[in-house]
């Protein structure tokens, strides 16, 4: 009976440690770490040249790291440049491992990076991006691109983004013949490439939304090309965009004063096509008699409008000498300052990467009179570009001109009685407060009590002290 009790406690302790043993966790006791891991030696070195080398890269580091990666899997915590297999990383107790399915081929420079998504067992992360390159018999060349891979709509950077860089001279291929050079965008959409051979490159920016390191379908992605002669540096920022398939539709039209319409779209609008390109005509409803229909003046898109209304308002000379207005424009009747736009941002806008304006979902027309009011119009557009590039947008919306209801009257007096009428006040008592002049008794020459005749019974037995 001892005997098997013994056997039972030894079985369950041994699957306690192994059980412990599976499960990782912050060691007990002891100061708390907080110090993130340190690459302390790979293989290969930095820059060795190893022509024959089959793998695997290894990274160890001066304590134990955790499985666990701060997003992701551990496959996606380290990226390899150029991509010539599928990535795999080997955890082991203060070391990992990759490799690559195929082998790293010969003749290549590699880009082994560790994300700074790598953590120890109290998670500490890594606090930069590790880089390893090493070359499988190909030159070193040390150049450089980097930049920013920005919204083309916000203008801030992207992440998480994708860049991919390929010699334009091999073309793009279907069955993986194409070398690409990746790199990935940091929290700021802050990209890097080094070490790239001379050539002609175009460089691709995605957000890799299925995660298989590819643009695909309507991803948001863009494009730049740069050329490398040698060790050259290069400042490259990539603006990014969400695929689309559809121009831009015309959604309603709102009166902003009574020559100012704003005509709003379905989508953002190409701010480097010229708005005054866009084809409008303004015309009467079917069913109303004719009449006078004012005339489309001018066409501004958002940034432009905003320009105008702020020459204006910084402006105290005449319409027609502001160099922002041309003849036509400057005869416009209209207000001294035009309406803002509803919403408008105040202040400069913060600039964007490649100085382009910032798209708008809107066109603004000037029209050279007011139109009838409470009259229906129908307002027809053509040739809008949208931000993606694509043409034949617009469409037709109806309108219709309400005023202003007409300003209050000031209050009417005669409702509150004829105040001409009101009787003289000065006739009546006067009631303000006057001084009280009857007679007082004065009481600047009040008799004081005779001291005397009090203290006299207490010291009467002090001989000659009171008397008088």
């Amino acid at each position: 009976m001892k005997g098997s009790l013994a056997a039972a406690l030894t079985a369950a302790g041994l699957m306690a440690l192994v059980g412990g043993c599976a499960r990782q966790a912050m060691p007990p006791g002891g100061p708390q770490d907080k110090r993130p891991p340190v690459v302390v030696a790979t293989v290969p070195d930095t820059f060795a040249v190893v022509k024959d080398f089959s793998g695997p890269v290894v990274f160890r580091f001066d304590e134990r790291i955790s499985e666990r990666v701060q997003g992701g899997s551990l496959d996606e915590a380290i990226v390899v440049s150029p991509i010539t297999g599928r990535v795999r990383v080997h955890h082991g107790r203060q070391s990992l491992e990759v490799t690559v399915a195929g082998g790293f081929r010969p003749g290549l420079i590699y880009r082994v990076t560790l994300l700074p998504v790598i953590q120890d067992l109290f998670n500490n992360r890594l606090r930069d991006p590790f880089e390893l390159v090493f070359s499988t018999g190909g030159a070193l060349n040390a150049s450089a691109v980097a930049g920013m891979v920005w919204d083309r709509i916000t203008g801030r950077g992207v992440e998480p983004a994708e860049v991919l860089a390929y010699d334009t001279a091999q073309g793009v291929s279907e069955v993986g013949d194409t070398l690409f050079h990746v790199a990935r965008a940091d929290s700021g959409g802050i990209y890097v490439f080094r070490y790239l051979p001379p050539g002609a490159y175009r460089l691709v920016a995605f957000q890799d939304r299925n995660r298989n390191h590819r643009p695909d379908g309507l991803e948001t992605r863009g494009d730049a090309e740069v050329t490398l002669s040698g060790p050259d540096t290069v400042i490259l920022d990539v603006g990014v965009l969400a695929g689309d398939t559809t121009p831009a539709r015309t959604a309603r039209a709102e009166f902003l004063d009574s020559v100012t319409l704003q005509v709003s779209f379905d989508d953002y609008l190409d701010p480097l096509a010229p708005a005054d390109s866009v084809r409008v005509t303004l015309a009467r409803g079917d069913s109303v008699p004719p009449g006078p229909t004012p005339r489309v003046a001018h066409v501004f898109d958002e940034e432009g409008y905003r320009a105008y209304v702020q020459a204006l308002a910084d402006s105290v000379v005449r319409l027609d000498s502001l160099s922002v207005l041309d003849t036509a424009l400057a005869r416009l009747p209209r207000p001294d300052i035009p309406p803002a736009l509803p919403g408008a941002r105040r202040g400069t806008p913060p600039p964007r990467p490649d100085g382009s304006p910032a798209p708008g979902r809107s066109l603004i027309l000037l029209l050279d009179a007011a139109p009838e009011p409470n009259v229906p119009f129908v307002l027809d557009i053509e040739g809008v570009v949208n931000v993606n590039g694509l043409g034949g947008g617009g469409g037709r919306v109806s309108l219709i001109r309400v005023p202003p209801p007409p300003p209050e009257p000031p209050p009417d007096t005669a409702a509150f009685g004829d105040t001409a009428r009101v009787r003289d006040t000065t006739a009546l008592p006067d009631t303000t407060e006057r001084p009280d002049t009857t007679a007082r008794p004065d009481t600047t020459r009040r008799a004081r009590p005779d001291t005397i005749r009090v203290l006299r019974p207490i010291f009467r037995d002090v001989p000659g002290r009171f008397r008088r």
